[in-house]
């Protein structure tokens, strides 16, 4: 066994207190006197030993001047109080400052109690000036802590830390990060500085004719999603568009503004450049014509399900039209929860309407099934003029269909179901004529383009 190591003291008063009762605890029940002197000059360091020099051989006066020196218990609080206010402030994501700062403030207080001054740092003072040293989010669950019941003492909030403290150090130990995925994004830091040194203006194309990257002709002719996800993936700047670094990214970069553009109608709040900047979706909505003696739609009634009621009404099956749509006040009637959103709709004619509304979950159903479908649909306040009855028996019949399997409704469309609902316009189809019957999820329907008898 390796043979016990004695204390040694360079001059840190922090220090003092503790070197003196293992240095007694090991030396006084052997040696005294000039030995001990002997001793005691061999574990100093620096000006504690100069300060012993010229003290002879009286042993009690060597310690008289140490403790003259260093064991002034007010010096060490000061010296304490100094280390804190010193340390500086945590940011997010400091978690191994975090973790000095819990064993700063630990061995700070155990400090203070072995020399009588534990009040000095359990004060409301002293614990203010260590909670503005959290990170925000830190000193806000500590607050919620103190809500819970816990009295605000330096002793509860030591202890609040050093459970996160085990939190923090069992979430980054190596059993579970990924040594291969460290490893990884040190090579892609290395080879991203290497391209900066490149001194390529334009990182897509890495022309020399010295033009920028919000001036690339490849950049610009992708569209705005794409732009954002060569960004990310390329570790660039959301700001400036240049490739990001340790000192570089968009919270620190000098050119950092915010986005003159609008969006849905409102100046956009984020930081981004321009280019950027998020396009508005223009859905086109293609209505089928709804005149009954000029056509005949694939309408069916359907049963719609609500928080507050269940209740019939018209779907068109429109294989024309890119989105669902839901008449509104159908949905309110239902008691149906939407998420805002804005559209623009191209109407006949190619005339564009923006407009702000809310996206629905519709349950419907057929009349006589209890399968429920599920149908996003954008509300709107009309989705077409009344369409009429239609006397359709005798085609059932030719097709071999009881008449009562086609149940087709006369009135307003409640629900248009598009082709973003692809399998609500599939199934078994039998054809008669000029017209066509399909068996949907919601029932049979049928359809064609010949003039009938109202």
């Amino acid at each position: 066994m390796e043979r016990l190591k004695l204390p040694t003291l360079s001059g840190d008063i922090r220090e003092y207190n503790v070197f003196k009762a293992d240095f007694q605890h090991v030396i006084h029940p052997h040696y005294d006197g000039r030995d001990a002197l002997m001793i005691l000059r061999s574990c100093l360091k620096g000006k504690p030993l100069q300060h012993v020099r010229g003290i002879g051989r009286d042993y009690e006066a060597a310690w008289g001047q140490l403790d003259l020196l260093y064991g002034d218990s007010r010096m060490v609080a000061d010296a304490i109080m100094e280390d804190v206010s010193r340390f500086r402030p945590l940011k997010d994501g400091e978690d191994e400052r975090f973790c000095d700062f819990v064993n700063l403030i630990r061995r700070s207080f155990n400090t203070l109690k072995k020399v009588d001054r534990a009040e000095d740092m359990n004060n409301s003072h002293m614990l203010a000036i260590i909670e503005k040293k959290l990170y925000v989010t830190d000193r806000q669950m500590w607050f919620r802590k103190q809500g819970e019941g816990t009295t605000a003492t330096l002793e509860a909030l030591l202890k609040w830390m050093e459970i996160e403290l085990r939190a923090r150090i069992r979430s980054s130990a190596p059993v579970r990060n990924d040594a291969a995925s460290k490893f990884r994004s040190a090579v892609n830091q290395i080879t991203t500085f290497e391209e900066r040194q490149q001194d390529y203006r334009c990182w897509i194309c890495k022309s020399k004719d010295g033009h920028w990257t919000d001036q690339c002709k490849t950049f610009l002719d992708k569209s705005t999603a794409e732009r954002l996800e060569l960004v990310k993936s390329s570790r660039a700047c959301y700001s400036c568009l240049k490739q990001a670094g340790r000192e570089h990214r968009m919270a620190t970069c000098n050119k950092r503004r915010r986005c003159p553009e609008t969006y849905k109608g409102q100046p956009c709040k984020f930081f981004h450049h321009p280019v950027l900047h998020p396009s508005m979706d223009n859905n086109a909505v293609g209505v089928a014509l709804l005149r009954g003696t000029e056509a005949m739609l694939p309408v069916i009634r359907a049963r719609f399900t609500g928080s507050q009621l269940k209740r019939e009404g018209n779907v068109l099956l429109d294989s024309g039209a890119q989105i669902s749509i839901i008449r509104q006040g159908l949905a309110e009637d239902l008691g149906l929860t939407g998420k805002r959103i804005s559209i623009t709709i191209t109407k006949v004619g190619c005339v564009e309407e923006f407009v702000t509304t809310s996206l629905y979950r519709v349950p419907v159903s057929s009349v006589d099934r209890k399968t429920i479908h599920k149908i996003l649909a954008v509300g709107l306040p009309c989705i077409n003029d009344d369409i009429e009855e239609v006397n359709i028996a005798n085609l059932a019949r030719q097709v071999g269909l009881n008449p009562r399997e086609l149940r087709r409704g006369s009135g307003s469309i409640d629900l248009l179901i598009g082709i973003d609902h692809a399998m609500m316009h599939a199934g078994e189809t039998r054809q008669r004529g000029n017209f066509i019957f399909r068996k949907s999820p919601l029932g049979w329907v049928v359809f064609g383009a010949s003039k009938l008898n109202q």
